[in-house]
């Protein structure tokens, strides 16, 4: 099948649209003696147009130049599963492709693959946060707080690993959108409580803010 995708590319020589460099990256990733690198290079000349992409139709090129990496990105996870850089490629198209689900397995995986290494600690508070809120959103509070639980679980172990490098956005803001979903839910103490413990964790202003409001 390689020797097909080679002759497959080679035949887009001179035709129109034809782009020299990613015909050369794609017949090196192609290659029989293709190496991580030679994925990654040809998954990031393909992503990177896409924060280009203005006017008319852009948003269809975007998600094309996206989904072309992300096809790429996952191809370095499933020849080179231990390469660390497989899973930060996927996890980062993913995730600028809307597709928070598929984002957060690959940084799981990359978390678990190497647990000493930032970018998964970084990159899953950023999305369990997002997923935190999309289940707020949904009024659903009981998923929403074991969304709560891995972000503590998440932020817990990172402090441990780098104490002076904490995550973002804080605990105290997921705490603080919590108060605020059950506050709507008419559970006020708990509201109370929740707010309390956002500024326990990180004096935020909006976490003030909300609880005088709550004692009016």
């Amino acid at each position: 099948r390689l020797d097909q995708g080679l002759k497959a590319v080679r035949g887009l020589t001179g035709q129109p649209g034809d782009d020299p460099e990613l015909r050369r990256l794609l017949e090196q990733a192609l290659g029989k003696e293709a190496t991580t690198g030679d994925w990654l290079h040809l998954a990031r000349h393909l992503g990177a147009p896409a924060a280009g992409r203005q006017g008319p139709g852009a948003a269809d090129e975007r998600q094309a130049d996206l989904d072309a990496a992300l096809r790429v990105c996952r191809g370095v996870v499933a020849r080179f599963p231990l390469e660390p850089m497989g899973y930060v490629c996927a996890g980062e198209m993913a995730f600028h492709s809307q597709r928070r689900g598929l984002a957060i397995r690959m940084f799981e995986r990359l978390q678990a693959l190497d647990p000493a290494r930032r970018e998964p600690y970084d990159a899953l508070a950023v999305l369990y946060y997002q997923r935190f809120r999309g289940r707020l959103s949904e009024e659903a509070l009981q998923d929403a707080r074991g969304e709560v639980g891995n972000l503590e679980r998440l932020h817990l172990e990172a402090r441990r690993r780098w104490p002076e490098q904490p995550l973002r956005p804080p605990l105290a803001a997921s705490y603080l959108e919590l108060g605020r979903g059950s506050y709507n839910a008419g559970r006020i103490d708990e509201a109370i409580g929740l707010y309390e413990r956002s500024i326990a964790s990180e004096p935020l202003p909006e976490a003030f803010e909300q609880l005088g409001l709550t004692y009016l």
